[in-house]
């Protein structure tokens, strides 16, 4: 036997599927990995260059 088709009957699915259309997202998402130490340092250093001059006007 099926249920008749009433205004609380369509407000309640159309409220579950609202909140299944907002947690759907967040169930979906992957945890993201625990942080890792830097790897290794670079190979090089970016340094300022000493004979840079400043341009004036």
């Amino acid at each position: 036997m099926s249920q008749p088709h009433t205004r609380k009957a369509f407000l309640a699915q159309l409220l579950g599927a609202a909140a299944f259309i907002g947690f759907a997202p967040k169930l979906s998402a992957k945890p993201a990995p625990p942080a890792a130490a830097p790897a290794s340092p670079a190979p090089f250093a970016v340094r300022p260059e000493t004979r840079a001059v400043a341009r004036q006007g």
